[in-house]
């Protein structure tokens, strides 16, 4: 049945693929959205050694890797220790990766599963449910964030006066990251191609954002390049709201990471409302 009563021809009337949320674009439906949320984050809460713990150890080491191979003559980086220097890095690229990951295995899984239908039939919007997705990828992002940070902060110094200008980077970095995560788990059609997104893409966009060097100082036409990388902005923002380092204006990375975001956010929304890559 229609919501106007009718039975639907499928002759000359066929199903919209989410008929149900369609109605309710502009009627914000709060318990629904808090719903799919908590159904998303509440995976990762249940295996918090799997998703939490292990990608937390894996940065550790990276880390003291860095911290037993590094020359004690190396200096300052951007002003700052090399340490000081890698270490916010390092956990941006934790939130960045994670925040990926949460959405596209999210929906990859529930594609290759047929448990798809779970969210895309009940009565909520595609906003609603694009913000459930993406809610559930700042999420996990943060809480990585957090736990990496705490074990960090033993052995370099961080700011506390930039604690918000930190979390403001670190919430565009996984906005940007969950929405790039969204259009691979939609386009996916097994797990194979969601690995080759991460490792071809994901991956290399994080190590070459300027993570272990002042993308400053390379020579041309890489310095120009680096700055078409989005997660150069987000490193080097984070970076310097936690310990001071120079890497220039954090107005325009914030302008780019919001322009950005909303850029992907429209493209993602029109996805889940149309792509026929979601049908059960």
């Amino acid at each position: 049945m229609t919501y106007d009563g009718r039975a639907p021809n499928p002759a000359t009337e066929p199903m919209p693929l989410r008929s149900l949320s369609t109605v309710r674009e502009g009627h914000a439906n709060w318990r629904g959205l808090y719903t799919l949320w908590w159904i998303e984050i509440g995976r990762p809460l249940r295996s918090p050694v799997t998703w939490f713990v292990a990608p937390a150890l894996t940065t550790l080491l990276y880390f003291a890797v860095l911290a037993i191979a590094a020359p004690e003559d190396l200096g300052r980086v951007a002003g700052v220790p090399f340490l000081s220097f890698v270490a916010p890095a390092l956990a941006m690229m934790a939130i960045a990766q994670n925040a990926f990951e949460m959405t596209a295995w999210s929906l990859i899984d529930r594609k290759i599963s047929g448990t798809i239908v779970d969210a895309l039939m009940p009565p909520v919007s595609t906003t609603e449910l694009l913000a459930a997705f993406v809610g559930a990828g700042i999420a996990r992002g943060l809480i990585l964030g957090a736990v990496i940070l705490a074990a960090f902060a033993p052995f370099v110094e961080l700011r506390a006066s930039g604690a918000l200008l930190a979390l403001v980077h670190a919430v565009l970095a996984a906005i940007l990251l969950s929405l790039i995560g969204i259009l691979s788990g939609v386009w996916a059609r097994k797990y194979d191609h969601v690995a080759t997104i991460e490792n071809f893409v994901v991956v290399p966009l994080a190590f070459l954002s300027g993570s272990f060097y002042d993308a400053r100082t390379l020579p041309e036409p890489w310095a120009t390049l680096s700055l078409a990388n989005p997660l150069t902005y987000t490193v080097g923002g984070f970076r310097h709201a936690l310990t001071g380092a120079e890497e220039g204006p954090t107005e325009i990375g914030l302008g780019v990471l919001v322009a950005a975001s909303l850029v992907l956010g429209a493209v993602c929304h029109r996805v889940l409302a149309r792509s026929p890559k979601l049908k059960p």
